[in-house]
């Protein structure tokens, strides 16, 4: 019971030593903000004769200082030593920040790290950059790159799409290019070929339009303002999905209405939903991101053609010019774990006490639950409702949720593939059985009776919680060897 309802941990996403073990720069997670080219044939089909294509990332996650130190010379002597400074160093709150060189002899060599730089035009301009998630970036690219290890492992694709999610490898430039505000340069692309997890980083993000206009202003940071993508016209911005919100389908969009006060409607990009219960189809994924938005559990990323705050573009040709690129469920919350992991099961005799309620310290989440003996099945509600509540004391829309304690398997495993998703649905393996329902109008001990007598009773869906998952990183999932015993011959 306890390892049942222990709390769901998904990972971290991880950056630093992605693209490599041991980085001289800093290794960044972004996320592509149009078409991007990932081999030479990708770029000719984007360049459009140009011999260029500007590439539009946004900020993730920024990873730890690289291991590069300033002043360098390509072709010292042998037994020469150089002692200089960090090109890259974590600021006192853990931060990485970007510091700028002076031009060496040759372009190959580096010259002494320098914070601040002055030209005719400008006294002591500050040639350092902290960056920060939500940041939008812009870099122009030429065909030359791909004849060189500018991207990073084998890709199936010419092109990734916008919205998908990439690790950079980001330097710092000389003094000079960082005065004319172009102090990163982009040096490698790797695609994952495993979950990257990024959606736990969506929290991070501006939670505004106007908060993320202040974070991409070009006075923000005086030598990053030309890396910076000022002239786009749309921004990104997460919130919390209102409880009251809901997805449905629109012809062949994806909808989610009255997200916020705010917004009214906006369509789900479709790889959004891949990762939602990665095993079931696009209606069990719809359905169930509308039971966790009824929980308050769904946090959701945005990009908005609203220029400000007060203003909309003309958004006839798009019938849906607001869009959704990353969605982000608390598990823990939509099921009450962080509330029921606060119960020792080894201390409650189930048998002798049919009912518990638990609540978490210093906050008002408060679970009820009801135990059916004999049948491993614990009940539980808090306080949940699907749409708009018609009466506040009986809601005949609540929702309820049950858990088998006991491990169950799919009996037919045959054509069922395995999942490294913590909550899934129709994959293959053990498994702990919840089931979320509609209460009705009972009472959570009337409708604990019907459950008794009809384990399906007002059932609206059923997962598959793997405990086996919990904690998983974005790495493959591996299987612990068995261990064999010898055999010996007898004489």
């Amino acid at each position: 019971m306890n390892t049942l309802f222990q709390q769901i941990s998904q990972g971290t996403p991880s950056v630093g030593s992605e693209i490599t073990r041991r980085n001289p720069d800093v290794e960044i997670m972004a996320m592509t903000l149009n078409d991007t080219p990932v081999s030479l044939e990708g770029f000719n089909s984007l360049e459009g004769g140009r011999g260029w294509y500007n590439m539009k990332f946004m900020l993730l996650l920024i990873g730890p200082p690289g291991f590069s130190s300033v002043p360098y010379t390509a072709n010292k002597k042998s037994g020469e030593k150089e002692i200089g400074k960090k090109l890259y160093d974590a600021t006192e709150d853990g931060q990485t920040r970007f510091y700028s060189y002076l031009k060496g002899k040759t372009n190959k060599d580096r010259g002494e790290r320098v914070s601040t730089f002055t030209t005719d035009d400008v006294v002591d301009g500050d040639v350092t950059a902290v960056l920060a998630p939500g940041m939008c970036m812009t870099q122009f690219i030429r065909s030359d790159l791909f004849e060189k290890e500018f991207i990073v492992g084998n890709v199936q694709e010419s092109v990734i799409p916008a919205f998908s999610v990439v690790y950079m490898q980001m330097s710092s430039s000389n003094c000079e290019q960082a005065v004319k505000g172009r102090l990163l340069k982009l040096r490698k692309i790797k695609v994952p070929t495993t979950p990257t997890l990024w959606q736990q980083m969506i929290h991070k993000l501006p939670s505004s339009a106007s908060a993320f206009r202040l974070a991409n202003s070009a006075d923000a940071i005086f030598s990053i303002r030309e890396n910076i993508d000022t002239r786009m016209n749309s921004t990104y911005f997460q919130f919390e999905v209102s409880k009251t919100a809901f997805v449905t389908k629109d012809d062949e969009h994806i909808v989610v209405c009255d997200p916020s006060d705010n917004m009214k409607e906006a369509s789900i990009i479709p790889n959004v939903l891949n990762e939602i219960l990665p095993s079931a189809d696009t209606d069990q994924r719809i359905k169930f991101l509308n039971m966790a938005i009824a929980t308050g559990s769904v946090r959701m990323l945005f990009k908005s053609l609203n220029q400000d705050d007060n203003f909309t573009m003309d958004s006839s040709i798009d019938a849906y010019p607001d869009k959704v690129i990353g969605v982000d469920i608390d598990y823990n919350n939509m099921f009450g774990l962080n509330v029921l992991s606060n119960i020792d099961f080894s201390d409650v005799d189930l048998k002798a006490t049919k009912k518990l309620e638990a609540a978490t310290a210093g906050t008002s989440k408060k679970v009820m639950t009801e135990w059916i003996d004999g049948e491993d099945i614990l009940l539980w509600f808090k306080g949940d409702v699907w749409g708009s509540p018609a009466d506040p004391k009986r809601h005949a829309n609540s929702i309820v949720f049950s858990a088998k304690t006991t491990i169950v398997e799919n009996s037919d495993n045959q054509g069922l593939s395995s999942s490294i998703s913590i909550i899934d649905r129709n994959a293959s393996g053990p498994f702990y059985r919840i089931r979320m329902h509609m209460l009705g109008t009972d009472t959570l001990e009337q409708f604990r009776a019907r459950l008794s007598t009809n384990e399906n009773e007002r059932c609206l869906m059923t997962l598959e919680l793997r405990t086996e998952n919990r904690g998983a990183t974005c790495g493959r999932k591996r299987k612990r060897p068995a261990l064999e015993f010898e055999l010996y011959e007898t004489e």
